[in-house]
């Protein structure tokens, strides 16, 4: 994607607009990104929250300073896509003169539950959560427009929370005997020794993290690939181009299942199920 050109809008641009910019120029650095907000003035302070995520997650500083639509109109940068956060955001730019094409990370193809809301005013845990489904939701926009589709299906299964995680893995395990899919365990925070061998699966342990450098093991039917140790902040990973070159590598020759991690725990919202699931095809959230 050389050259492309994009430009990112909210409310505030305060923490959803500037950290999608963040996330298109870490996965697609070739692009030239731009975010600014509909309802802000110049210069206010962005969120310190959102800038903190960005850090941890290894993603490049966020901008401090907000950007107004009228400082970005006469700064006549020129986009061939505009994402708009939200569908109001989307409206608010009708008698914009901004020509190119226009998405929303609200669109009514999105997963609802993959929908971003505004942020502010969040708890922490909610509010890093609802940023994980910015960065999922503008990489599926992206991707969705330039035209970049799996070879084979991608199904991922997202257990609503941790007591949904064994029935999420029976179900995903019946899809994939269904469709002769090869299945991927993208929780790496724990291990679910007793629920794969309560559904005859045979792991494979493999470092993920690894996937750009050498060869990634063949799996069997019956056999589903996890990481070799548990992250305790795998956002960072599930951002990283080793991620997508690993599903990719599997997708190329069969179809492929990824049970994700749950969407909370009993003490906090978590955001990788969000961020391991970007590029699949469907999305199903499992309750017991």
């Amino acid at each position: 994607m050389c050259g492309v050109r994009i430009a990112v809008a909210c409310r505030q641009n305060k923490a959803r607009s500037p950290f999608a910019e963040l996330v298109i120029r870490h996965h697609f650095p070739e692009s030239l990104v731009t975010s600014f907000g509909t309802e802000v003035t110049d210069g206010e302070e962005t969120s310190d929250f959102a800038a903190l995520t960005a850090q941890r997650w290894g993603l490049s500083p966020m901008k401090e300073r907000t950007t107004s639509i009228e400082k970005f109109i006469h700064g006549r940068f020129s986009p061939e896509l505009l994402i708009a956060a939200d569908q109001l955001v989307l409206d608010a730019l009708n008698d914009a003169p901004i020509l190119c094409e226009r998405r929303s990370l609200t669109d009514e193809l999105i997963h609802p539950e993959l929908r971003p809301s505004d942020p502010d005013g969040m708890e922490e845990s909610h509010f890093e959560r609802e940023l994980a489904k910015v960065s999922n939701t503008v990489m599926r926009t992206i991707y969705e427009w330039i035209g970049v589709k799996n070879k084979n299906q991608i199904l991922a299964f997202i257990p609503r929370g941790t007591t949904d995680i064994s029935q999420t893995i029976a179900h995903a395990v019946f899809e994939a005997n269904a469709i002769g899919a090869t299945i991927i365990d993208g929780d790496c925070r724990a291990p679910h020794d007793i629920d794969f061998q309560e559904q005859n699966l045979m792991p494979v342990d493999f470092d993920y993290t690894l996937s750009m450098q050498g060869t990634l093991p063949k799996l069997r039917e019956n056999q589903v690939l996890r990481h070799c140790r548990e992250l305790d902040k795998p956002e960072k990973y599930f951002l990283s181009q080793s991620w997508k070159r690993l599903v990719d590598f599997y997708a190329k020759s069969r179809s492929v299942v990824i049970i994700t991690s749950p969407r909370r725990s009993k003490s906090r919202t978590l955001p990788d199920s969000f961020l391991s699931s970007y590029f699949a095809d469907s999305i199903s959230v499992i309750s017991s």
